[in-house]
């Protein structure tokens, strides 16, 4: 048989079963990322629920320790009025503040001048929880009276002596929960909606104008009472055909839902099946041409090969091959010692490389969880202090004349001045929104925060595909970061692009300034230590399996880009 025929009879026994295989596999990973599709949609209503019960949780503790005022022991309501109005101008998640007794009755009105006639709170029954319970509450939406619009309601008591005397409650605008959602939404093409208790729309990333207050469609509501968590194929109320998922939060009562239109998904099935057939039957013809013109080509060179499998011995490059052709076996038979002893320290070189960066990844887990564990214990424990610092200082300024009220303004300023820095620090040491939103989210959020504080323009373009894995996110947030602070201190830049994206199986990061540059070799030169240069960036990106690319030289602005696998992100 001549060589030609064994190559296209190679080509086609070796394609056919690669192509039956991956036939079988397209079915098994459309099976695979059907249940992927679902997890996801689970995680991302979970992620959900968890922001919105941390913005509860903390208007609940913000309530729970302005309810210890002293004026509400005394009765002074006027006095507690101007308190509870420096508070609520303090936080800006609520739109108003009531003191009601336990009838239901509202006795303060922060949208009312004090004195002025209340009427009764829109909120009865979570007020009657409240009273009988002794026990925080968050309310379904209602409507505001005086507001004339829905709100939502967090309502805790105040207990003196052991029983409830009066129910302080702060109210929320649905339009925050709708914002909360568009942050976290990583495409136009998700649905995110939340409902309260009694199954009505309180928050919506689509026409929410259109469906705030509206009930719920009738499979929504009822896979919200039939389990915590569990994901279905439904219709929207604009008639979209969706795969959905949501979780519900033990805190208030109220579910998050999330949902894709099924078209994407199917669209996907049958463009990689398609793909497969198309592709497949172009590979036979292509490999078969092939293997028709090379046979004819190497026929009469092959005697060639004996002297290459020699310089392969030697360490030099050479071709290998293996087949029923004589010629082939013989030269085969030639290389088979010198390309086991190559191989074998190749593997050895790559189980190394691999090693070291697996040792660098969980160094780097290590810092950055020690990093978390300090950001939430400043921003929780520092919060709650402080809240309680800036009531004492309440209750002290009836006692004392005017100079000394205005040193107590002056202390109060101070006390703003480090809750601020605190925040701050908070943030630095880790950002709570890049586990709970995300990468694009949080990047957007440093981006506002490093332009608001120096003054330069940031442009942030692109997203990736979807979520990655949370070690990729937060490299790529320090990376951003790092190169963000070196544009600020080092750079004299005016104007930063950061664009991200996700291409041919890789995650692209590129970051680019105007500033006045640098001199790229030095820089690298400079090692040691534990700070994030270009050092540190470098180590971050090759423990991933990644690449980066640096760009600089003086008064010619800078331009940095990483480029990581995909498959590493998963």
């Amino acid at each position: 048989m001549k060589l030609r025929s064994h190559l296209i009879t190679l080509v086609v026994v070796a394609l056919v079963p690669v192509l039956v295989f991956a036939g079988v596999m397209i079915v098994f990973i459309g099976n695979e990322r059907e249940q992927a599709l679902k997890d996801n949609l689970l995680e991302v209503a979970r992620a959900l629920s968890l922001a919105i019960d941390r913005e509860l949780l903390a208007s609940v503790r913000t309530l729970e320790a302005l309810a210890t005022s002293q004026h509400l022991d005394s009765g002074e309501l006027r006095k507690f009025y101007e308190q509870a109005k420096r508070v609520l101008e303090a936080d800006r998640r609520w739109d108003n503040m009531l003191l009601v007794d336990l009838s239901g009755q509202q006795l303060v009105n922060l949208r009312r001048p004090f004195g002025s006639p209340l009427p009764r709170s829109g909120a009865p029954e979570t007020i009657r929880q409240v009273s009988e319970t002794g026990q925080p509450a968050i309310s379904n939406l209602f409507w505001g009276y005086i507001a004339q619009r829905h709100l939502l309601g967090v309502d805790v008591p105040v207990i003196r002596n052991g029983k409830v005397r009066y129910v302080l409650t702060a109210s929320i605008s649905p339009e925050l929960l709708t914002k909360l959602l568009l942050q976290q939404s990583s495409s136009p093409d998700w649905v995110s909606t939340v409902i309260d208790r009694k199954k009505i729309i309180i928050a919506r990333t689509q026409n929410i104008e259109q469906f705030l207050g509206k009930p719920a469609t009738a499979l929504f509501a009822a896979k919200s009472d039939e389990s915590r968590e569990i994901t279905w194929r439904g219709i929207t109320h604009e008639g979209i055909d969706v795969y959905a998922g949501l979780h519900r939060s033990e805190l208030s009562g109220w579910t998050v839902g999330v949902a894709l239109p099924a078209s994407l998904i199917e669209s996907r099935k049958w463009n990689v099946l398609a793909g497969l057939v198309g592709g497949g039957t172009l590979l036979l013809l292509v490999g078969a041409a092939l293997a028709f013109v090379f046979g004819r080509r190497i026929a009469k060179p092959i005697a060639t090969l004996t002297a290459a499998a020699a310089a392969l011995g030697r360490g030099e490059a050479a071709p290998v091959a293996v087949s029923g052709v004589h010629e082939l076996d013989r030269v085969a038979r030639e290389i088979e010692s010198a390309a086991a002893n190559r191989n074998r320290v190749e593997e050895e070189l790559r189980n190394s490389q691999a090693q070291l960066r697996a040792l660098a990844a969980y160094q780097e887990l290590i810092r950055e969880e020690e990093r978390k564990r300090m950001a939430r214990e400043l921003h929780d424990e520092s919060r709650q202090l402080l809240a309680s610092v800036h009531i004492s200082l309440s209750e002290m300024e009836r006692e004392l004349s005017g100079a000394s009220q205005r040193k107590l303004e002056e202390v109060r300023d101070l006390l703003t001045q480090i809750e601020e820095h605190l925040r701050n620090l908070s943030h630095e040491l880790h950002p709570t929104i890049l586990d709970d939103l995300g990468l694009y989210p949080a990047l957007q959020s440093l981006a506002e925060k490093v332009s608001a504080r120096s003054r330069i323009e940031i442009n942030l373009e692109g997203r990736p595909n979807s979520r990655l894995h949370l070690t990729v996110e937060t490299s790529l947030y320090r990376i951003v970061q790092e190169a963000l602070n070196n544009a600020v201190r080092h750079g004299q830049a005016t104007t930063v692009n950061v664009r991200l994206y996700q291409e041919n199986g890789l995650v692209h990061c590129c970051i680019e300034d105007n500033g006045v540059g640098f001199d790229l070799p030095a820089a690298l030169a400079r090692t040691g230590g534990e700070s994030l240069g270009l050092v540190g960036i470098r180590e971050r990106v090759e423990a991933l399996g990644g690449t980066l690319k640096i760009r600089s030289a003086l008064n010619q602005g800078t331009e940095l880009c990483v480029e990581i696998p995909v498959e590493r992100s998963e």
